[in-house]
């Protein structure tokens, strides 16, 4: 499915709560769905899945995330993350400060061997 259609397919199936910000980040390695509830300043969950080309997940041994506020000069929160038993990863109680273009940054240590290192940017809104 072409990137559109796929993230219409998340919310369409319910998939995305109304109160999340949702993010997915593609490159040829793989591509992460990065959702964060809910999607607005204060405090958080993410939870994030590995895809392949194919939309299976994507196995992992690790994976961090990091996220960066807008403003300039912030400095970056890193956080380990926690997989379930689906293959989504999960970082609880992620505080965010202000509202705006957050930069979210996936670093994982696939299954195979390698290294998948996604980033983009995700809105966070206000209370």
């Amino acid at each position: 499915m072409p990137p559109a259609s796929h993230v219409s397919h998340h919310a369409a199936s319910g998939a995305i709560p109304a109160d999340a910000t949702f993010q997915q980040i593609h490159s040829e390695q793989g591509m992460a769905d990065v959702m964060i509830e809910p999607g607005r300043v204060g405090t958080a969950d993410v939870s994030i899945h590995l895809l392949n080309g194919d939309l299976a997940t994507l196995a992992a041994s690790e994976l961090t995330l990091t996220l960066t506020a807008p403003t300039p000069g912030s400095n970056p929160t890193t956080r380990p993350a926690a997989p379930d038993a689906d293959g989504v990863w999960h970082v609880d109680g992620v505080e965010l400060s202000e509202p705006g273009n957050w930069t979210v940054l996936v670093d994982a240590v696939l299954a195979s061997g390698g290294r998948l290192q996604l980033a983009a940017p995700i809105v966070v809104h206000r209370k």
